[in-house]
């Protein structure tokens, strides 16, 4: 029966069922009022499609598979022009020409709702889904299968290293994940006033900050887990909103879905970081009452010999300009004098012993577990400043002879130094990078930040003590770091060549004798 006649295009029109015809091709070429209430789609933005493509079928209506006429039943789960998922039980029969070849495939078709207990069971689903007292959101991802597929993916695969070397898959997964349904809070914490706003729209923009959230998420629902982390969204009005984020992947019929609970944590990261603002001050005032303990006693600790000195080299010039001059009675004064200096010096000795913790006690280590101790030191305060620190390991198994406390003490400056220039620019890439790698028989450590950098004009001085580098900060560490390192044999260097647009300080140590012969034996080998 050709479908331009016109009784059998009234059939389909007043028909109450959606109903679609395609041809062998698969491309619709009937579509009814009844199939635009059920997808949204217009007829005339339907037809000439095909309409697994047009409405994402699972499984797919496969024609060309036909091979007699008949009558068939299939349970389809489609998407409708909202990108809103919909299951339909379809009703289909083969026509075929008088030749024998397939003609056109009809379909009738309607949602299914389900029994009244299912159906209750959904409305009470869906009440509570709206009224959680946190954000909830239902991400659709439905076409990660073929896609997954087209790539050889599979639960077997180690997905966390595919999507760091790849990250344009990771990409391509937001691209093709997108927000099904929302309640009034996700909708509100997302920055958009309704929830049309959000359904349909792919979810990469929300992790633009934190791709690695996202992999992690992507990670769980290959193999099936939850995951939960606290990170950074960015709402579409641009917004970051902190948050604690946990995805749980579930099926529904024949669709995959990915449920998410979000939780805006920016009040308590704020009192966090009030408090380690509070705590730094004090930490301040009690160094700065220290010091000045420290000061009292140095000066009332000098103050004696430095003046029993004066006083003596006064007697001597005045034995000397006697006529004649009494030299006995002047070398007695001068020799009172090198015992007042002998005593002046053990006074800054012992200060000295005071500030740096008696003799250095060397122990042979790998530098990438001292630098992990040491992000310890700092991890509070700079997550509490929202400042990401990423340890990029490239050493083989050099280790280096150091004093760890000493050392320690060096990563510890550094990174407390970019922490605090990050936290006085206040850019919107919040993030330190500590590189660690080896040249030969040296193991290098470079730290780089996304603050503003040294001043130009300073950075030639940059380890004198009283390098300013801008206004709140002295960097008095960094003349420290300096010391420490050329103790041990090693050099550092600091510039403003950092890939995140702030300062870098590289220092550089020897391998230990041990890891060098090491070495020497593998290669000989």
């Amino acid at each position: 029966m050709p479908l331009s006649h016109e009784l059998f295009r009234a059939m389909i029109d007043v028909a109450t069922e959606s109903m679609i015809v395609r041809d062998a091709a698969g491309r619709i070429v009937a579509w009814n009022q009844a199939a635009t209430d059920l997808y949204g789609f217009a007829r005339d933005q339907a037809i000439g499609w095909r309409a697994d493509d047009l409405l994402q079928s699972v499984p797919r209506v496969e024609v060309a598979e036909r091979q007699a006429p008949g009558f068939w039943t299939a349970l389809i789960t489609r998407q409708t022009v909202k990108r809103k998922t919909v299951q339909v039980e379809a009703r289909l029969s083969a026509l075929y020409e008088a030749d024998g070849s397939l003609g056109y495939i009809l379909e009738a078709s309607s949602q299914v709702i389900g029994d009244g207990a299912e159906a209750r069971g959904r409305e009470q689903y869906r009440a509570m889904f709206q009224h959680m007292p946190i954000a909830l959101c239902s991400v659709n991802s439905d076409a990660l299968t073929p896609y997954y597929a087209s790539l050889g993916i599979n639960d077997r695969i180690d997905m966390d290293r595919l999507l760091l070397e790849q990250p344009a898959i990771l990409q391509r997964v937001g691209e093709l994940c997108y927000f099904e349904e929302l309640n009034a809070r996700c909708v509100e914490l997302l920055g958009a006033t309704h929830q049309d706003q959000l359904v349909g729209k792919p979810v990469a923009f929300a992790f633009a900050l934190r791709p690695d959230t996202y992999r992690k998420i992507v990670v769980a629902g290959i193999h099936g887990t939850k995951a939960e982390q606290e990170t950074q969204l960015v709402g579409i009005d641009g917004r970051v909103r902190d948050v604690l984020l946990a995805c749980i992947r579930y099926q529904d019929g024949r669709s995959r879905s990915t449920l998410t609970g979000i939780m805006d944590i920016g009040a308590r990261l704020k009192a966090e970081a009030d408090f380690h603002r509070v705590s730094a001050q004090f930490e301040r005032a009690s160094r700065v009452s220290f010091l000045g303990e420290a000061f009292s006693m140095i000066a009332h600790e000098m103050s004696q010999p430095i003046s029993a000195v004066a006083a003596g080299s006064q007697s001597g010039l005045h034995w000397l300009e006697q006529d004649p001059p009494d030299f006995a009675a002047a070398r007695l004064c001068f020799s009172r004098n090198l015992s007042h200096a002998m005593r002046a010096r053990d006074v800054i000795g012992r200060v000295r012993d005071m500030a740096e913790a008696g003799a250095p006690v060397l122990v042979e280590t790998s530098l990438s577990e001292l630098v992990a101790d040491a992000t310890l030191i700092v991890a509070g305060r700079s997550r509490a400043q929202r400042i990401r620190i990423v340890i990029t390991d490239n050493t083989s198994p050099h280790k280096v002879e150091v004093d760890k406390a000493r050392l320690e003490q060096v990563v510890v400056n550094i990174l407390s130094n970019a922490i605090e220039m990050i936290e006085v620019a206040r850019p919107q890439r919040r993030l330190i990078e500590v590189i660690l790698d080896d040249m030969d028989s040296t193991v290098c450590c470079s730290i780089r930040d996304s603050g503003p950098g040294f001043q130009p004009d300073r950075l030639a001085g940059v380890f004198d003590r009283n390098l300013v580098r801008n206004k709140s900060e002295q960097s008095l560490g960094l003349p420290l770091c300096r010391a420490i390192v050329e103790h041990h044999d090693g050099r550092i260097f600091a510039s403003n060549d950092s890939p995140l647009g702030g300062a870098s300080v590289r220092f550089e140590l020897p391998a230990s004798f041990h890891s060098r012969k090491r070495a020497l034996v593998d290669q000989i080998e």
